[in-house]
């Protein structure tokens, strides 16, 4: 038997519902053989019995009645829970109506009378059999019924005092039993079909839904759907089928492939029914105005292989057309300026390259980089210097207009921007000559001035021209050498510079030395080197750290040659870490000595190194690790790093202030005019720089610049320290300006930490004191 599961309300409904309509005629054979039933048994039982019995026959069928009416009007209302409720209220009324029945059986029995007897237990047979079959859907209602109607029966049955006392109501017991195991048999009928019924149904209705929301589907789609069938005839078309072909007769329900009078798209449609493969077409379906379309048509196959029909899409593809040329457009065009970008200057390159190979004419790339541009965008803002770029673009075209040669120019990116040279002389040195004369005429545009709304500018650019004969490689080499050069120009600015060989040895040398630097900060292949510092009385007072870099295979770096590399790298950061945590360490083992356990050492920094966030936090780390003085750590700063980020430099040696680190301004009176910054910055010490102790001696403009340098100094509290001191006169004089620390060659050059600690220890204990001259 099928399983009503989550089926059950609709199967108690579909029960009630049978229950119901079976009771609708059940009550009218129950009034039909009561009243015959009556009108033969009032012959031989007596009439009030008879009576009696049709009353409460007939009160039972009107209940009956006015019950199967008031469901039947409410059924659709009802919830589970009430349709359990009535099925219910159907059982005891069915028990009822069986024992009103069995009431006949027990009162009106005749024993005297056979015939009438007879016909008795035939209609009680009859009652509760016809009630099992009709109310087989409920097996209590039904099983109520028969019992109801047999049970009093039975019982008077057995009081009888005849020879059948006995077997007759055995016989009525077995009727009932027998009736009871049919009621089985038959309800698991009824319910079967009640669930076929649901099963049926419920597919019956997603086969609706389904088909519903396919055409729903198929009428919203934002393209057109059309379908054919095996005699290639429309049997359905979508409403923007009809909209994107304007309209076209040739696609509404019932015309035939044949009338499609696009040729095109009737020729693919034909083809994949004729091949039996999904076909694709796109093309121009009207010109004015223009419209694309595509077309997609896929086959459908019977069973046995045959086209039987198939589906058709139609999709508007113009505005993606027009994005796809707009696209192609752009991805060619900067955007801002509307010359070439990169990806077409790579495609002229080539293109130029490979008719180079065919008439050996030069080409020349000119690199151009606006000089401060930077500069532009932070103190006008960007819009002004788009607006310059703008202007520059212009300028460059036209300066690149020439009836000799082929000249474009295209931007790259920022404010770098590239011209190409064509077909110029089979000859180098001509074609060097052609390309500089473009690249001067370009220089005098450029450098003329610019009116940038309401500012008056002047702008220089640097120039790195390459000649492809000096090139012979690929887009990317030929790019390369210009930028090299453009680099090269760029220290200088406002010139031209021409590739050469030379320049690519100075980029590979110093790439070289990039990874080698790298392998340097792994391996710690650096050692400190110390150079004395002393007072008045040239009695060491400290030292100054400074970096060499001990590189395999080829010996001693000085610092010249790779700290400006590290700074490019990022390296800085962990050498300047490694310089730090040294000096401290080596502050820890002066510490212990008495004669220099008040000795500093000054390090330099860089403003890279300064200005990272974890710069403060390492300086302090290294000070706590090694238990030092952090007073006797000095970290020196040059005047260029105020130029930039002058807050955050501040920022930073103040944090490292208040932990006790002192601060030297290295090199000072060469920079920039940094005496606006005294009063701001925690110094402790200005550096004399070498240049102005030199000549000392004999040009009075150093003596009065370092008079001017201490005097200053003191009036901020700050000490003054000399640096390049090499003479005694150097060093007399100073001490008469009142300089009362000294650093240079006079008291000793910079030395490894055991070279310097033995010049140390044989000093102290020379006659003439400390003098690398005399060491």
């Amino acid at each position: 038997m099928i399983q009503a599961g989550n089926n059950q309300q609709v199967v108690d409904t579909l029960k009630l519902g049978q229950l119901v309509s079976a009771s609708k005629l059940g009550l009218f054979v129950n009034a039909v053989v009561a009243l015959a039933l009556g009108y033969v048994q009032s012959e031989v039982a007596p009439i009030q019995d008879v009576l009696a019995w049709l009353c409460l026959a007939g009160i039972v069928v009107v209940y009956r009645a006015v019950w199967m009416y008031v469901v039947t009007k409410n059924m659709p209302k009802y919830e589970h829970q009430e349709i359990k409720t009535r099925l219910t209220e159907f059982q005891i009324s069915m028990l009822i109506s069986g024992l009103v029945w069995g009431a006949a059986g027990y009162f009106l029995l005749t024993p005297e009378y056979p015939q009438h007897e007879i016909f008795l237990l035939f209609m009680l047979a009859g009652i509760s059999a016809g009630g099992i079959v009709s109310y087989a859907a409920d097996v209590p209602s039904a099983a109520l019924y028969a019992v109801g109607v047999l049970s009093p029966l039975f019982v008077r049955l057995l009081w009888l005092d005849s020879q059948f006392s006995i077997w007759m109501p055995l016989a009525v017991l077995v009727y009932l039993v027998f009736m009871i195991q049919s009621l089985r048999v038959t309800h698991h009928e009824v319910m079967d079909n009640f669930l076929l019924r649901i099963d049926s149904s419920e597919k019956e209705s997603s086969i609706k839904d389904g088909e519903y929301r396919y055409h729903l589907l198929l009428e919203h789609l934002p393209v057109g759907v059309f379908h054919l069938n095996a005699q290639r005839e429309v049997t359905f078309c979508n409403q923007r089928a009809i909209d994107i072909l304007h309209g076209a007769e040739w696609l509404k329900a019932g015309a035939s492939l044949d009338q499609f009078d696009d040729a095109e798209m009737l020729a693919s449609i034909a083809s994949a029914i004729e091949q039996g493969e999904t076909s694709k077409y796109e093309g121009v379906f009207s010109e004015q105005p223009e419209q694309w379309v595509s077309l997609l048509y896929a086959p459908m196959k019977n069973l046995l292989g045959h086209v039987s029909g198939g589906v058709g899409i139609v999709q508007d593809i113009t505005e993606r057309k027009h994005s796809a040329r707009l696209v192609e457009q752009f991805a060619l065009q900067d955007a801002l300026t509307e010359l070439p970008n990169r990806r077409a200057l790579i495609d002229r390159l080539q293109h130029a390259i490979d008719k180079h190979n065919e008439t050996k004419r030069d080409i020349a790339l000119l690199y151009i980089d606006l000089d401060n541009f930077k500069l532009l965008n932070d103190t006008l803002g960007h819009a002004v210097g788009d607006l310059l770029l703008q202007q520059v673009s212009k300028r460059l075209t036209q300066g690149l207009r020439s009836r000799d040669l082929i000249a474009r120019a295209a931007r790259i990116g920022g404010d770098e921007f590239i011209a190409v040279l064509e077909d110029l002389s089979l000859l180098p040195e001509t074609a060097l000559e052609q390309a500089m004369l473009v690249a001067n005429k370009i220089i005098n545009k450029l450098h003329a001035p610019y009116k940038l709304l309401q500012h008056d500018y002047e702008c220089t650019v640097s120039i790195g021209l390459a000649l492809y004969s000096d090139s012979q490689g690929n887009v990317d080499d030929f790019l390369k050498h210009a930028d090299i050069a453009m680099y090269d120009a760029k220290k200088t600015r406002g010139v031209i510079r021409v590739y050469n060989q030379e320049m690519m040895d100075l980029i590979t040398r110093k790439d070289e030395i990039k990874r080698a630097l790298i392998n340097a900060v792994k391996n710690e292949e650096f050692d400190l080197y110390y150079q004395i510092q002393v007072d008045a009385n040239k009695q060491p007072t400290g030292a100054e750290a400074l970096i060499r870099w001990n590189r395999p295979n080829y010996g001693m770096v000085p610092p010249n040659d790779f700290i400006s590399i590290a700074e490019e790298t990022g390296l800085i950061v962990d050498i300047g870490h490694w310089v730090i945590n040294q000096a401290c360490k080596q502050l820890s083992i002066w510490a212990k000595d008495s004669t220099k356990k008040r000795w500093s050492i000054a390090v330099n920094v860089s403003a890279m190194q300064l200005l990272h966030p974890d710069f403060p936090n390492k300086v302090e780390y290294a000070i706590k690790q090694h238990r030092i003085n952090a007073t006797l750590l000095k970290i020196e700063v040059t005047e260029s790093m105020f130029l930039e980020n002058t807050d955050e430099v501040i920022q930073a040696m103040q944090s490292l202030q208040r932990i006790g680190v002192g601060f030297e301004l290295d090199d000072f009176g060469t920079g920039y005019s940094c005496l606006q910054y005294l009063k701001q910055l925690p110094l402790r010490q200005l550096k004399i720089d070498q240049s102005f102790v030199a000549a000392i001696d004999v040009d009075i403009n150093d003596q009065s610049i370092v008079k001017t340098i201490i005097a200053m100094a003191k009036g901020f509290n700050i000490n003054v320290i000399a640096e390049g001191v090499e003479t005694n006169s150097q060093f007399e004089l100073l001490k008469e300006y009142d300089c009362q620390h000294f650093q240079g060659y006079l008291f000793g050059k910079p030395m490894p930490i055991n070279a310097f600690e033995d010049f140390i220890a044989q000093s102290l204990h020379s006659k003439e004191g400390l003098s690398f001259y005399n060491a």
